[in-house]
């Protein structure tokens, strides 16, 4: 029945990602968001709108067992712009990667957070700077944070892990680094380093933002593995690699290259296998 109900799901999971990739042009927010309500379903998970002022924020979670370990995940950018000068007027992911890992991931407690504006009514409201240079902002920090406390007041979980894609391995990095109770750190396609990722691109600094680079000595102590795309052009190899550079941590920091892997593709069919791989010893 277990292997039915998972050949099942990455049937489904499967389809809805071929749907998102003939309709990228035409979905609506409202498309979206009917689409990762369906990926959610299929891994059990359940649906909850937090506010965290100035935001609310969507949230999927599967608990099975509380009181123990909670592992949380973090959505990316998301559909941030519309074209490559013009901003988006909502950012919800086309391709919810961030919440395509979480229904994978067979932990019995998983929260996934989505960002500021993302599967929301009132994106319209949201400031799109939260999706532009302040991304990774104070405000768009605390907030998720917010989201942890609402959820570790009703679960009382053992233990926190973190997980973020792309702009969310930046905030799930500095929610280890302003936080006490995080255990280790996982990032899938992170952008560590957003001072390095603007300067490769030629863009616009996110002069509002936060930048994990910025804590090392938090940082280099908590157990932590970085996984990078050897195909993603988006966020190369060389931003974490900078980021390593300044925690200076080897014995609690891993990079890993998953070689075939882009920024969007390569992640999902894999991700179970990548989460068995250990954790670096403190020690």
């Amino acid at each position: 029945m277990i292997k039915i109900t998972r050949f099942l799901q990455f049937c489904l999971l499967a389809f809805l990602g071929l749907l998102a990739g003939c309709k990228t042009i035409s979905m609506s927010p409202r498309d979206r968001g009917l689409q990762a309500d369906a990926i959610a379903r299929v891994g059990g998970f359940s649906k909850e709108i937090i506010a965290a002022d100035p935001f609310t924020i969507t949230t999927y979670y599967r608990i099975r067992n509380k009181g123990d370990a909670l592992r949380v995940y973090i959505e990316g950018d998301g559909f941030a712009w519309a074209s490559p000068r013009r901003l988006s007027s909502d950012p919800t992911p086309k391709n919810p990667l961030g919440l395509k890992l979480a229904v994978q991931d067979s932990y019995d407690n998983v929260l996934y957070m989505a960002r500021p504006g993302q599967f929301s009514d009132t994106a319209f409201t949201v400031d799109s700077q939260y999706w532009s240079l302040s991304r990774f902002s104070p405000e768009v920090l605390r907030a998720l944070s917010k989201v942890i406390d609402v959820y570790k007041e009703k679960l009382q979980p053992s233990t926190i892990h973190l997980v973020g894609y792309s702009g969310g391995g930046a905030l799930a990095a500095l929610l280890a680094a302003n936080r006490k109770d995080i255990d280790s750190l996982r990032t899938v396609a992170g952008n560590l380093d957003h001072h390095a990722f603007t300067e490769h691109h030629g863009a616009t600094p996110l002069s509002n933002s936060l930048n994990p680079i910025n804590f090392p000595n938090v940082l280099s102590n908590i157990r932590q593995v970085h996984f990078i795309g050897g195909a993603d052009k988006i966020i190369p190899k060389i931003i974490a690699e900078s980021y390593l550079a300044e925690i200076g941590s080897p014995k609690c920091a891993e990079l890993v290259v998953v070689e075939k892997a882009t920024h969007h593709q390569g992640w999902a069919k894999d991700w179970r296998d990548l989460l068995q791989l250990p954790l670096p010893n403190s020690d």
